[in-house]
């Protein structure tokens, strides 16, 4: 019996579906990403958020950080193409939205890459094209200049819904909330729905703001866990992504062993966990470590707080990624991983956190100025 190799006929397998728009594949654990808007979040979630999970993010009490790191991520949405879905207080439409402009790249002056001299051993790749890795990250994240709103005729023509926390069912806000969002990623957002063959799918983005704010005091602590319970098995079989934030004052009117005890449990339905540590406003006392930075170094390099993680996403794997992926999160946010961010003009960035010198680096011990007194006498 003769050997006869099988030939591979294209039309007996069809075309592997292209990734959405604004989306990366990650091969380690077969997860496909979407940025946040901000370089280093996505390093510590290891690489993006993934499709089909939730960002839970704790807000600080005394300031708006919280808010200025959602505006991003919904900016990032308007500017990837994906469509939007904002549910807010005291919004009406989307144009009451302010999300900060991106930076086109007509603004940024390009570096012509030097020129390569020619090969003396490996001669025969002079002829292959080079590979440009910056035309791939801009077209997954994007630069913001937060200075600047988009424009008003921008927002317009953008795919963004909008959910007015104000108009929810107040005897069950959060049953009403989740059936507005269920239709939401059930309409063309659901993996469980049919595709036509090759077909390109777009991806939503899901952005809660305060979630357990007063407008749900009405609401008992089993309605939210059953919120969270039912929104991670909705997302889980979608081309969606979620960030929820909640205010430090959730639960209103309990104990910090009561608080301690509902957080763990919602963020145990959620994929990624941070918080926002601002050092305004703090209860706490500063150290005279933190004072000397405040006081005397340099306004350029001053942290605005602390940036805690408790949970990263485990999605397809038994251990975070990120753990092996991120370069700021590879202790996992253990205690020997201090993390701190800095909100710029043009930029929110998150950066290990380091304490000046004691005392400043101006404040330093000089020798003295007598010599007699640094002789020793016998």
């Amino acid at each position: 019996m003769s050997f006869r190799k099988i030939q591979n006929n294209s039309s007996a397998h069809p075309l592997s579906p292209a990734l959405p728009p604004g989306t990366k594949f990650v091969p380690q654990n077969s997860l496909v990403l979407v940025s946040t808007g901000i370089p280093s979040l996505d390093d510590v979630l290891g690489g993006g958020l993934a499709i089909g999970s939730i960002l839970l993010v704790l807000q600080d009490r005394f300031t708006g950080y919280a808010q200025t790191l959602q505006a991003i991520f919904e900016a990032q949405a308007v500017s990837a193409n994906h469509k939007l879905l904002v549910a807010k207080p005291d919004l009406n439409s989307k144009t009451d939205l302010l999300l900060p402009q991106k930076i086109s790249s007509q603004n940024t002056v390009a570096q012509a890459p030097p020129a390569s001299k020619d090969m003396k051993i490996a001669w025969r790749y002079n002829n292959l094209a080079q590979v440009d890795p910056s035309i791939s990250q801009q077209s997954y994240s994007h630069d913001f200049d937060l200075s600047k709103n988009i424009p008003l005729p921008e927002l317009q023509t953008a795919d963004i819904n909008t959910i007015n926390l104000l108009n929810l069912n107040p005897t069950s806000p959060y049953s009403s909330l989740f059936d507005s969002i269920s239709q939401f990623v059930e309409n063309g957002y659901s993996s469980l729905s049919p595709n036509k063959p090759a077909a390109i799918r777009n991806v939503s983005r899901i952005s809660i703001h305060s979630l357990g704010s007063s407008f749900f005091q009405s609401s008992s602590q089993k309605d939210i866990l059953q919120f969270f319970f039912a929104l991670k098995g909705l997302l889980r079989y979608s081309y969606s992504t979620c960030m929820i934030t909640i205010p430090a004052t959730f639960p209103a009117n309990s104990s910090s062993s009561t608080k301690s005890s509902i957080l763990k449990r919602i963020q145990s339905h959620c994929d990624c966990v941070i918080e926002l540590d601002s050092f305004e406003g703090s209860y706490s006392n500063p150290t005279k470590l933190l004072s000397s930075q405040n006081n005397t170094s340099n306004t350029q390099n001053d942290y605005h707080g602390l940036f805690h993680i408790h949970k990263l996403p485990t999605l397809n794997t038994l251990v975070p990624a990120a753990s092996k992926l991120s370069i700021l999160a590879k202790s996992g946010g253990g205690s020997s991983n201090n993390l701190a961010f800095k909100l710029r003009r043009k930029k929110f960035s998150i950066e290990t956190y380091h304490l000046p010198i004691e005392g400043g680096s101006n404040e330093r011990r000089l020798p003295s100025s007598n010599p007699s007194s640094n002789n020793l006498e016998f």
